[in-house]
C-alpha cells in the first residue's frame, strides 16, 4: 500500500502541472473541468469519508486451533453501516506468536458499499506451535485515490492456537512415582487414601459412601464425610517453568513440543499427574487423569511466554508452604534459582532447553537434537 501511494502521489504530482499548462495554453473548458476534477476529488472523497467513519467496523475471526505447519484461516469483516459508499479502507493485519515472539504484518485494502459487509480471507501459516493473536493495526480510511487519510480506531482481536507436533518419547520411571505404601507424608490436598485425612466435612451428593465416617455420622446424626489427602510418594508432578530463562523462537516451540509430548506419553502409559505451568505472576496446576484432560488443557499450556514475574518454581515452593509432590519433571530455558531448593524437598529431573552435556538429574537438548535425547530415558534419581 505504501508503494502504491508514493505511485499516486508522483502521478498526480505530474498530471495536475501537465492540465495545468494544457488549459493556459488551449483555454479549453474541458480542460478546466478535468484540472479542477484532480483537484477536488481526493478532498470531497475525504469528506465523505468523515460522514462514513463512525459507521464503519472492523471484526476479526480465526481458526479456533490448527496443527503446526498447517494453514488456518483468518476472515477480516468490515461493516460500512452508513449510506455511503467508503472509497478506500486499508489496514495491517499484524499476527504475535505469544509463545516464541515472532510476529509478522500483511496489509489489506478494500471498499466497503453503504450498507454492507465487505470479508476478507487469509490463510495462516506458522512453522511453531503457540498462541497466536491478531489485531488490526494502522487503519484509515483514505480518499478514492489513496493520497488522504483519516485514522480509524478498531479494538477487534482473534486468538489461534497453533498446536505442537507431538512426538513419541518413552520415559520409564523407575519404581513408578512410589517408594511403596510406608511413606507418612502427605500432600495438603485432596487425593484418594482415605488413610490419610485432610478434613471431615458433611456429605454432599457424589461422595463415594466408603469415605462416609460412619461412627461420627451416628454420633451427629447427619452424614459426615472423610475427604482424603494425597500421598507426597505417590503425586507426578510436570512443571514448565516460564520464567526462567528466556526461550524465543524455535527455542520456544522445542519447549513446549517437549512438555506436551512427555504429558501425553504419560498419560497413556496410566501415569495420573499434575501439569503446572507459570502464567505472568501465577502458577496454574491442573490435575491430569487421562488423555481427554490433557488435550484439553494444552491450548492454555502453550499459550504464550509466561512473564516476568517469580519464577514457577519460587511459586511453587510459596504455595505448597515447602510441601512438594514427591516427583517432579522441570522444564525450562535455564535454571532457576530456586531449582537447588526444589531438589532439596522433592526428586527433581530438570529438562533445559540449552546446549551443554547432560549429567545426574538434568538433561540438556536444544531444537535440533531435542527428540533424541528423550527417546529411552530411564529416571531412577
Amino acid at each position: 500500500m505504501r508503494r502504491r501511494r508514493i505511485l499516486t502521489a508522483l502521478f498526480y504530482a505530474a498530471l495536475l502541472p501537465l492540465l495545468l499548462a494544457l488549459w493556459l495554453l488551449s483555454g479549453n473548458s474541458l480542460t478546466l473541468l478535468l484540472l479542477l476534477w484532480a483537484l477536488l476529488l481526493p478532498p470531497i472523497s475525504l469528506g465523505v469519508g468523515l460522514l462514513v467513519r463512525p459507521a464503519i467496523s472492523v471484526t476479526l475471526q480465526c481458526s479456533p486451533t490448527v496443527p503446526k505447519g498447517s494453514a488456518g484461516e483468518c476472515a477480516v469483516r468490515i461493516r460500512n453501516a452508513s449510506r455511503f459508499l467508503s472509497a478506500r479502507l486499508e489496514l495491517c493485519l499484524r499476527a504475535d506468536n505469544l509463545l516464541t515472539g515472532e510476529s509478522a504484518v500483511q496489509e489489506l485494502s478494500c471498499a466497503v458499499p453503504p450498507g454492507g459487509t465487505t470479508e476478507k480471507k487469509l490463510l495462516v501459516q506458522s512453522i511453531h506451535c503457540g498462541g497466536i493473536r491478531f489485531r488490526p493495526e494502522k487503519t484509515s480510511l483514505s480518499d478514492v485515490c489513496g493520497l488522504l487519510r483519516l485514522p480509524l480506531a478498531s479494538e477487534s482481536t482473534a486468538r489461534m492456537t497453533v498446536l505442537p507436533e507431538l512426538f513419541a518419547p518413552h520415559l520409564e520411571i523407575a519404581g513408578g512415582v512410589s517408594d511403596g505404601d510406608d511413606n507418612t507424608e502427605y500432600l495438603q490436598r485432596r487425593g484418594h487414601d482415605l488413610s490419610e485425612v485432610l478434613q471431615l466435612r458433611e456429605y454432599v451428593p457424589g461422595d463415594e459412601l466408603r469415605a462416609v465416617h460412619w461412627k461420627l455420622s451416628g454420633k451427629l446424626d447427619r452424614l459426615i464425610v472423610r475427604e482424603a489427602a494425597k500421598p507426597l510418594d505417590r503425586s507426578l508432578l510436570l512443571l514448565w517453568d516460564k520464567n526462567a530463562g528466556n526461550a524465543a523462537g524455535a527455542e520456544a516451540d522445542c519447549i513446549a513440543e517437549t512438555v506436551c509430548s512427555v504429558a501425553q506419553s504419560l498419560s497413556e502409559e496410566g501415569y495420573a499427574f499434575t501439569l503446572g505451568w507459570s502464567e505472568e505472576s501465577r502458577l496454574i496446576l491442573k490435575e491430569v487423569e487421562d488423555a481427554e484432560s490433557l488435550l484439553t488443557l494444552l491450548p492454555g499450556v502453550i499459550r504464550d511466554r509466561g512473564g516476568e514475574g517469580e519464577s514457577a518454581a519460587e511459586l511453587l515452593l510459596k504455595e505448597e508452604n515447602g510441601v512438594l509432590p514427591g516427583r517432579i519433571l522441570y522444564f525450562a530455558a535455564g535454571e532457576s534459582e530456586a531449582l537447588a531448593e526444589l531438589r532439596e524437598s522433592s526428586r527433581v529431573t530438570a529438562f533445559l532447553a540449552q546446549a551443554g552435556e547432560s549429567e545426574s538429574g538434568t538433561f540438556r537438548f536444544t531444537p535440533e537434537n531435542y527428540r533424541d535425547i528423550l527417546q529411552n530415558l530411564e529416571l531412577t534419581e
